[in-house]
């Protein structure tokens, strides 16, 4: 069974691109119980759970474990994609920690265990170009994760979109952006996709939004502010679907009737290149 790691920001951002594999028709859940995981794979995880700090854990707060939020197999392979929210692009420390977990206990050497059927393993990074845009992003990712991956040319002449070996792992880097193709982010997307799906009620999601929504401090970043404003929006119009009333973002995302038939994968367009790189992590 082959592994591909897609770590991205948040748990949304990770149902999000769980949503579109799944409408793909190229993948489904995989719901197999930890126990029944291909090793390493299970024990990987397992051992991130005990390795927590449970002394540091603070009650009615999330556990910060930076585990899988959603696996899906893809349907005619023995390829798994293991989801996994890192708590935002510049959470780099805890990031660094991670690839370098996995590209340890995913090294070929690891891998060519007899009693290991996990055979082989990718990585792939996704993230907002917010303000910085697509070229920011990729600069921040190269001076972050250079050491991680064992890039001993410091990622010259490395792309976004593009899978590449290096020497601890394959990689690529994938970035969100909004109409322009340069800067913005996931909601920026998710916006324009959920008002197709409803305009009638996305209207009125926007409306109240910009009745209510807390006034942007004036020591905030705009880009974040609006970001934040855009989650208000999403959730609040995800939230009238009876079955999603109460829910987070993320799982307005995973279960919303807005995003029925939402993606055309077959034009050019950044759901059709995520797609074509989940599917050529071990093609390439």
């Amino acid at each position: 069974m082959k592994t591909l790691f897609a770590l991205c920001e948040g748990q949304h951002d990770a149902q999000f691109v769980g949503r579109i594999l799944l409408e793909s028709s190229r993948f489904e859940a995989y719901e197999e119980k930890l126990m029944n995981y291909p090793r390493p794979l299970g024990q990987f995880i397992k051992q991130r759970l005990e390795r927590n700090d449970v002394d540091e854990v603070r009650v009615g707060r999330p556990n910060p474990t930076l585990l899988p939020a959603r696996v899906l197999k893809k349907i005619d392979a023995d390829e798994l994609v293991v989801l996994i929210p890192t708590g935002g692009k510049y959470k780099h420390a805890a990031v660094i920690d991670l690839v370098k977990a996995i590209t340890e206990s995913f090294a070929p050497e690891m891998l060519d265990r007899p009693e290991y059927n996990v055979s082989d393993m990718a990585i792939l990074f996704l993230q907002d170009a917010n303000a910085m845009g697509v070229g920011g992003t990729v600069d921040l990712f190269i001076e972050k994760y250079s050491e991680s991956l064992g890039a001993e040319d410091n990622l010259n002449g490395f792309r976004c979109g593009e899978w590449r070996m290096f020497r601890r792992a394959k990689a690529a880097l994938l970035v969100f952006t909004g109409d322009d193709g340069q800067m913005g982010t996931l909601e920026d997307s998710l916006i324009s996709l959920f008002e197709t799906g409803n305009q009638r009620l996305f209207r009125a999601s926007d409306d109240f939004a910009r009745d209510n929504f807390e006034a942007k401090p004036e020591s905030a970043d705009k880009g974040a502010y609006a970001s934040k404003k855009n989650k208000a929006i999403l959730t609040c119009c995800g939230q009238m679907e009876k079955d999603n009333a109460g829910s987070s973002l993320a799982v307005v995302i995973k279960n919303t009737k807005l995003l029925d038939g939402a993606f055309d994968l077959e034009r050019d367009s950044q759901w059709n290149k995520l797609l074509d790189l989940v599917n050529h992590a071990f093609s390439v």
